[in-house]
């Protein structure tokens, strides 16, 4: 059995924001119907494929009966990125600096209205003082976070380290990062200050599709997350939507090659943002154009 199947919290860090425009037409609504697949290399055994987002405060999610067969079946656990004490302290290194200086760059009106945004989501103004404003902005890409429950990453390095099955990440603290620090500081500050001043709205979009993914109606997510529409001007949006659909594109390029080879020897259970896999830039459709076959799990859709 398992030991954590009762999954009452889940989230998806730094890039959930990333959601394609191009969700339209009968094929990706029947696919936007489910959040696991089986994906399956010629002669290999299945491997499963969970999609995840952010889950704001105060709300849980419901997690159907599949998981627990893909789970029990997989011999492996994967994540996008390691959820382990030492990755935190890897990122935190990467994103404060040594002196204080944020206030100075946002100047001190900007800088009070920040400080409870951070501190709900884990920074004291000791460190928040410290923090690159690609840092900040990068925080609050996520809503505020139930602070007493362990993320679904968390759980499944735990239920990993429980069973003994090998645990791996896909991506590293610097891929995380990367794309935010490619900003110019001019659009640093110019989102962080968008995120600052348009937050009830944005957490209003995260409950939204909090919704919409437990209904398992995950084509509902993207229409809701355009947070360019929510926050920027639209001469903010002409660099904002090029640099969000190059990061997408460039982070399913890595994704794909590196999930071939779990994926041709099996039994591998991972997850990964909703935010790369729908759409026909996916990585759902890039997985079946590379030849695997990808079928959706659950909500009437197993095959």
């Amino acid at each position: 059995h398992v030991s954590f199947m009762i999954f009452t919290q889940h989230r998806r860090a730094f890039l959930g924001v990333l959601l394609s425009d191009a969700l339209s037409g009968p094929a990706l609504a029947q696919e936007g119907k489910s959040v696991l697949w089986k994906v399956q290399a010629a002669s290999a055994p299945p491997s499963w494929l969970l999609a995840t987002v952010d889950t704001p405060s105060g709300h849980t999610a419901e997690f159907k009966p599949e998981f627990e067969a893909a789970l029990l079946a997989s011999t492996h656990i994967g994540t996008e990125y390691f959820e382990d004490m030492n990755a935190g302290v890897e990122l935190a290194k990467k994103m404060l600096t040594e002196q204080a200086s944020l206030a100075s760059v946002l100047g001190e009106p900007l800088f009070a209205q920040l400080l409870p945004l951070l501190a709900a989501r884990g920074y004291p103004e000791s460190a928040s003082a410290k923090l690159q404003p690609w840092a900040a902005a990068m925080l609050l890409l996520k809503p505020t976070p139930c602070t007493d429950k362990a993320s679904m990453d968390e759980l499944l390095l735990r239920y990993s380290l429980e069973t003994n099955k090998h645990y791996f990440a896909l991506s590293n603290t610097d891929e995380q990062t990367a794309p935010f620090k490619s900003l110019a500081q001019a659009q640093q500050l110019e989102l962080l200050t968008a995120q600052v001043q348009h937050h009830d709205a944005l957490e209003r979009m995260h409950v939204r599709n909090m919704q919409s993914y437990s209904a398992y109606e995950l084509s509902q997510i993207a229409p809701l997350a355009q947070t360019e529409a929510l926050t920027l001007t639209p001469a903010q949006r002409a660099w904002f939507a090029p640099w969000r659909k190059k990061v997408r594109e460039q982070r399913n390029r890595v994704l794909l090659e590196r999930l071939k080879t779990p994926l041709a020897k099996g039994r591998v259970f991972f997850s990964l943002s909703a935010a790369q896999l729908m759409g026909a830039d996916g990585l759902l459709a890039k997985l079946r154009a590379s030849g695997y076959r990808v079928t959706a799990q659950g909500s009437g859709q197993n095959k």
